[in-house]
């Protein structure tokens, strides 16, 4: 018999789908929610997609026997050959005014399912939140981009700590151990989905630089405390305006953790490579920790 093939194109506003943050809340969400949460895993013997690169594989991860993720230009190619009703156009979720809290939600519990056992794993790891009482705090570190993204096969060229990183990095981790008992600071460049998945579940706290990192905000808890690390304006250097203003106008991880029913606060630094104020950090977190300590 011959199998039935569904072409599936996600359309989405800007980015790139090879970048962790658009990959993960403008194509893997779309996809897992069609797939998983719909049931259109139950209807084709093969779900075509486009490659996006080093994010293949996290759709490796997923295990699924009817996934295949083609190279961009094949897949292009291949989508006038299939009739309507054997191709289906998703929309991206990256976008801030396409946020959907109910597709969040019930992807983030259809990935924890799919992925449960090694999830349990990550969390019996001895890097995990080990000798740590309440709250988790978790810090993300931005590490230098996988080679890929400097290459020709890029869609955007440069990630990770080429755009961005924290000056001080050390010290904010000194002062966040200090404040709270420990800090578990990380780096996802090479992280598996479900180490992230794990990490952010787990997490009370959680601190990191404006940038893909925050896209995990899907995984984390009801009440977990974001404090995303934004440059501020003023700097006069291009760049830094450009996100500073987007940031502040779009706002799109503080809307994200809004979607997700988590406490957010923002955090200046002197530019994209600049020192976090630590004393706005100081300032913000214990007015704000002595609110949840009394909720809780």
């Amino acid at each position: 018999m011959r199998r039935r093939a569904l072409h599936v194109q996600i359309e989405h506003r800007y980015g790139s789908f090879e970048h962790f943050y658009h990959f993960l809340v403008g194509f893997l969400v779309p996809l897992v929610k069609f797939l998983y949460v719909d049931g259109g895993a139950n209807q084709w013997d093969e779900v075509l997609v486009r490659s996006c690169g080093p994010m293949d594989q996290i759709l490796d991860e997923l295990r699924s026997p009817i996934l295949r993720a083609l190279p961009r230009a094949e897949h292009k190619a291949l989508a006038s050959q299939f009739p309507d009703d054997r191709r289906v156009i998703l929309r991206g979720l990256d976008f801030p005014d396409d946020y959907d809290a109910a597709a969040f939600r019930a992807v983030s519990a259809a990935v924890k399912a799919l992925l449960a056992d090694r999830v349990a794993d990550e969390a019996e790891r001895r890097d995990f939140f080990r000798g740590s009482s309440w709250p988790y705090v978790l810090l993300v570190e931005r590490m230098p981009a996988p080679p890929f993204y400097g290459s020709d096969e890029s869609e955007m060229k440069t990630a990770g700590a080429e755009r961005r990183s924290i000056g001080n990095h050390r010290a904010l981790e000194s002062w966040l151990a200090r404040e709270f008992g420990s800090c578990l600071n990380v780096t996802l460049e090479d992280a598996t989905l479900a180490r992230q998945v794990a990490l952010f579940s787990a997490a009370d706290v959680i601190v990191a630089q404006h940038g893909a990192a925050l896209g995990n905000l899907i995984w984390a808890r009801p009440g977990t405390y974001v404090v995303e690390i934004c440059p501020r304006r003023g700097s006069g250097d291009e760049a830094t305006e450009a996100v500073a203003n987007w940031v502040e106008s779009g706002n799109p991880m503080g809307r994200l953790a809004l979607c997700m029913d988590q406490r957010y606060a923002r955090v200046g630094q002197s530019g994209l490579h600049g020192d976090a104020d630590l004393r706005e950090l100081e300032t913000i977190i214990r007015r704000d920790l002595r609110e949840a300590v009394r909720a809780r």
